[in-house]
């Protein structure tokens, strides 16, 4: 269940990576085409993938799958709901070499633009055949992500690299039915 729920969103990225713009403001001034790149798994794990890619332009912009994450599971062979999952989706951006920004440098340069990237991952998944139901989403935004103290911020990254952008909490409906097989079976 978890790999067809991994792969159903990774599908919905790859969607984003060939039809959405969004405006770089840290570079060259745009990314059109490979953006954004899908990373999944603990957040121990993404940075160990992250490290072992030498080439910054290939890691960022990205959406993040954190694991572990919760699906309900339907076995009932009258409903066609086969899985709602509930998921944490990142979408994040390096400011490295960015030290000396404010906060309002975060918001005008990573995560208006990283809000845009969601709200856009949120029409296509709506708007996906499999897709019976959004239910709810929360959305949070980081400035330096990291480990969150109360009443200090953000105090340790969780990655190597420097990070800003866009948390993604969703839960949705797919149909188990797709292209007359049972997707869940």
């Amino acid at each position: 269940m978890i790999t067809q729920v991994n792969q159903f969103i990774s599908t919905i990225v790859a969607e984003l990576r060939t039809t959405t713009f969004v405006q770089n403001k840290i570079a060259e001034g745009s990314w059109k085409t490979g953006s954004p790149y899908y990373w999944f798994g603990t957040p121990m794990e993404i940075n160990n993938t992250l490290n072992n890619i030498r080439d910054g332009r290939n890691k960022f912009p990205a959406v993040f799958l954190f694991e572990p994450f919760s699906v309900v599971e339907n076995e009932d062979m009258m409903l066609n709901v086969g899985a709602t999952p509930t998921v944490n989706l990142y979408f994040l951006q390096s400011w490295a070499g960015m030290e000396k920004w404010l906060t309002s440098d975060h918001y005008t340069n990573i995560i208006d633009d990283m809000d845009t990237l969601k709200r856009e991952f949120i029409k296509k998944l709506k708007a996906n055949k499999y897709v019976l139901q959004v239910e709810t989403y929360n959305t949070t935004r980081h400035v330096k992500m990291g480990i969150f103290v109360a009443n200090k911020g953000y105090k340790t990254p969780i990655f190597d690299a420097q990070t800003s952008g866009v948390e993604l909490s969703i839960t949705f409906d797919i149909d188990k039915i797709i292209d007359g097989c049972n997707l869940f079976e």
